[in-house]
């Protein structure tokens, strides 16, 4: 099996553009250059901690797993992450 790749044009298409610069437009892009916004309650009482992570981690961990390792690096002792 072939390793994956990525495109080239990704990193360009992290930018604005306008297609005057050469870039592509935001609806042209691969990549939103639009964030996803989710406002959240929290308890106090119950959560421990937010654990926020970009695409690129939660495409190699699972929810559950990343919680596992933030709950082990609290268990060992550190205090402020």
């Amino acid at each position: 099996e072939r390793p994956r790749r990525h495109r080239r044009t990704v990193g360009a298409a992290a930018g604005p553009g306008d297609g005057a610069d050469g870039r592509p437009r935001p609806s042209e892009q691969k990549v939103s250059p639009v964030p996803d916004i989710i406002v959240q309650s929290r308890d106090g009482g119950e959560d421990e901690f937010v654990l926020i992570a970009c695409d690129g981690v939660w495409d190699v961990v699972g929810n559950q797993e990343g919680v596992d390792m933030v709950a082990d690096v609290f268990g060992e002792g550190e205090e402020d992450v």
